[in-house]
């Protein structure tokens, strides 16, 4: 493989990453890439697999093995419903 894509280390059962690297991001990526997919599975990627093939091979894990684990962990409470930044609104005034 090329590139500076970094896999996911393979691991029997599914935890949670920050566990394993004490980093949130790590967890965090693999959560909004498996949306990503879910939403996109049927579609192909650059690759020319699916994208539900594609969460498959990058993340050693079926998609819907990571849909039952992030239901049973709450992910979604951790990582999709954080307070969102309010977009910075500006006004145009006329002179």
């Amino acid at each position: 493989m090329t590139g500076r894509v970094r896999l996911t280390p393979i691991i029997t059962t599914l935890t949670p990453l920050d566990d394993l690297f004490g980093d949130d991001r790590f967890e965090s990526r693999r959560y909004w890439f498996a949306r990503w997919c879910y939403k996109n599975r049927d579609k192909h990627a650059p690759s020319g697999h699916t994208w539900l093939e594609r969460f498959n091979q990058m993340e050693g894990v079926s998609l819907e093995s990571y849909i039952k684990f992030s239901n049973e962990n709450n992910l979604k409470e951790k990582f999709a419903d954080r307070k969102k930044p309010k977009k910075f609104i500006t006004t145009f005034v006329k002179k």
